[in-house]
């Protein structure tokens, strides 16, 4: 039986193989000839994400998996699928386990679709475990001791918060914060600053430049784009200190839903994961002063993990690679 790791997200897919490690890392997306219901797949991942903007008339690019949910079940399958055909052939394989990562707080619908979207891609077991549960184990936290951890993983499409012990969450919440959000959040702040409408890759570019959440900051970044007053390309700067005021709120909510949910917590688990501090993983965690804001808001250390959006993949490995632990978390289902 061939044993991987498969992490779905909103922005990124994420395969892991024992032996090899992640093999595969490329954009949630996949781009159709006609639409998604009936179409002919032409791309997945990276290529396929590159088209947006660009296609033809009857090109179709999609996205299947928004705030961290599946929304289009075909579209997914047929990304996965062919994900894992370049890895190997699916006919070729009997049998395939995959342990596969979904987010906190999920319905059962909404678990289902994961697992029906696994076995239509020719995945033969599946075995769903929460992403922040991953995380915690991909960056070594003891998610098996009564000690416990507390993570915050904020991705492409929301940010997952648990307080982890003997194995399973304690307490948790999903909250919808997440790189979607802060993208349109910046689109819109050029936009009513400069009158410039920009492309998303330019959005995105200029969110990695000039993230910081230092109000002192005084990086600056030319970005181009069409002036919406003169239909006219155009370009001019924007400083860190803009783009600041823009995602802090986001990274404010991020802080008070962690309180909340450790002011939940039993005063004894309380103390512990306090004194041992907040673990912070994601694609959207890489961000200046995150730690400091974070910290001054909750008076609790914090460290933010510089390679944190690999941590649930990594997670799956290590996951797949431990039998014992792979019962407690199992007996916790």
């Amino acid at each position: 039986m061939l044993e991987i790791g498969i992490v779905m997200g909103t922005s990124n897919t994420a395969i892991y193989m024992p032996g090899d490690g992640i093999v595969l890392f490329e954009p949630t997306a996949i781009s159709f000839s006609g639409d998604s219901a009936t179409g002919r797949v032409k791309a997945v991942g990276k290529d396929a994400s590159e088209m947006r903007g660009r296609v033809p008339e009857r090109t179709s690019v999609v996205f299947p998996i928004k705030d961290g949910i599946i929304i289009d079940k075909r579209a997914c399958q047929l990304m996965l699928k062919t994900f894992l055909n370049k890895l190997f052939r699916l006919n070729a394989v009997k049998k395939v386990k995959a342990v596969v990562g979904v987010p906190i707080g999920i319905t059962i619908e909404q678990r289902k679709a994961f697992e029906d979207v696994c076995f239509e891609a020719g995945i033969t077991e599946c075995i769903l475990v929460e992403n922040i549960i991953l995380s915690a184990i991909g960056i070594d936290l003891p998610v098996h001791s009564h000690r416990g951890c507390f993570v915050i993983n904020i991705g492409g499409g929301m940010t997952e918060i648990a307080a982890i012990s003997l194995s399973g969450i304690v307490s948790g919440v999903g909250i919808n914060v997440g790189g979607d959000m802060l993208d349109a959040s910046i689109s819109d702040k050029v936009l009513g600053i400069t009158n410039l409408k920009c492309g998303i890759t330019t959005i995105k570019k200029l969110k990695d430049n000039l993230s910081s959440l230092y109000s002192n900051d005084i990086s600056e970044d030319i970005i181009s784009g069409i002036d919406i007053s003169t239909g006219a390309p155009s370009s001019t700067y924007v400083t860190a200190n803009e783009i600041t005021e823009t995602i802090l709120p986001y990274y404010l909510r991020v802080a008070d839903a962690a309180s909340i949910v450790i002011k939940g917590l039993k005063p004894e688990l309380c103390a512990e994961m306090t004194a041992d501090g907040i673990h912070v993983v994601g694609g959207s965690s890489k961000v200046a002063g995150l730690d400091k804001l974070i910290s001054s808001r909750l008076n609790i250390p914090v460290s933010v993990y510089p390679n944190g959006i690999y941590a649930n993949i990594v997670g799956c490995g290590k996951l797949l690679s431990s039998p014992l632990l792979m019962k407690d978390l199992l007996m916790q289902k």
